[in-house]
């Protein structure tokens, strides 16, 4: 069986993140910040976002009358230390349901499901290393993860709550994403072409594989059979979800593809410098680059190395990614395990820049 790349998007995943944009609002960014970075100013931001920008205000109005009926959500959706746990849920519902509201009464199955959610999330963030697989049986099985993740008690509260509550939580939000889904599909004409688009040029790559590295710059082993989604509301962004049921479905944000292009366009503005300045300018982020010169390692080996809790290496990984000073591997067949290593290409753009700034050539 070969990938399969779906023409819509997946509606289950995109209601979910469509609510998880009023609380993570990735098109929000600070203005001045996204002008460094892609070299555009605000009005060439507004032109470039405008399709986006009109179906989510086309939709919103509708998808927070449907949200509003299911106040006991509303915890579930915002900001915790796990940025990604309303979609990661959203994304495992995906896998076995085409129509969510097949969940209701189906105990067995929300077990399985949010088992996985609940390993994928809590995995990375592990303080010591597990070398078996996790796995959640029961509260007393969360209650022990969590004593060795370094989550705020906010976030283990709402996982806690999840837990104990899941057959009324994942049925609710069954139900309330399956409301959701027609308003996204009545509108979905607003920004097809967007997506559309998206997928022609992630297609002119040959394979997938080759799409990851030669146009976003990180490596992929993964299966065969991996299904792909273009993703709306997650437009910056890609998730690759953990096989359940022998499936495995990655989601790649519309934008992503135009926004690393335009990134690496602009790596010689004297604004993106002083930003990957900052970003080395810090001694951990600087030991990282180090470490990962000659090695990839995953997120807790990293930690284990620098002594940190795994949460704090995330944070300085991120501000490296964001840069791209750092590149990813992938590992979704074997050890389902993210590897980082220094992008030394772009370590040594930098260092040019400096040199073409003293030799006054940027000038």
């Amino acid at each position: 069986m070969t990938a399969i790349i779906h023409k819509e998007p997946n509606w289950v995943y995109e209601a979910a993140s469509c609510i998880a944009s009023i609380y993570y609002p990735i098109d929000k960014n600070n203005d001045k910040e996204r002008k460094d970075k892609l070299g555009m100013t605000k009005d060439e931001l507004e032109v470039y976002f405008q399709k986006y920008k009109t179906y989510k205000e086309s939709v919103m109005p509708q998808i927070m009358t449907v949200y509003n009926k299911y106040p006991d959500l509303e915890k579930y959706f915002q900001i915790t230390n796990i940025d990604n746990l309303i979609t990661t849920i959203a994304g495992f519902l995906t896998f076995s349901l085409d129509d969510p509201s097949s969940l209701n009464g189906n105990h067995e199955e929300i077990d399985k499901l949010l088992n996985k959610a609940l390993v994928s999330l809590l995995d990375d963030h592990l303080i010591t290393p597990k070398d078996t697989e996790i796995q959640i049986d029961n509260m007393a099985s969360l209650l022990n993860y969590l004593e060795e993740v370094d989550f705020d008690d906010k976030t283990k509260l709402i996982l806690i709550n999840l837990y104990n509550n899941r057959y009324k939580v994942l049925e609710d939000m069954a139900e309330l994403l399956k409301e959701c889904i027609p308003i996204l599909k009545e509108n979905y004409y607003l920004i097809e072409e967007d997506l559309n688009q998206s997928i022609a040029s992630a297609s002119k790559y040959g394979d997938m594989e080759n799409f990851f590295s030669k146009s976003l710059g990180f490596s992929l082993d993964i299966a065969d059979n991996t299904e792909y989604y273009f993703s709306i509301f997650n437009f910056n962004q890609i998730t690759m979800m953990e096989s359940h049921d022998n499936r495995m479905i990655s989601y790649i944000g519309i934008y992503i593809e135009d926004l690393v292009k335009l990134s690496k366009k602009n790596k010689f503005n004297n604004a993106q410098i002083l930003s990957d300045l900052k970003a080395i300018s810090d001694p951990t982020r600087l030991r990282i680059i180090g470490l990962l010169a000659n090695k990839k390692m995953y997120l807790q080996e990293i930690a284990e190395a620098l002594d940190l809790t795994p949460s704090t290496i995330s944070h300085h990984i991120q501000i490296l990614l964001n840069s791209m000073l750092v590149s990813i591997t992938v590992d979704a067949i074997n050890s389902r395990k993210i590897f980082y290593e220094t992008n030394k290409e772009k370590v040594e753009d930098l260092g040019e820049s400096i040199k073409n700034l003293v030799s006054n050539k940027l000038f």
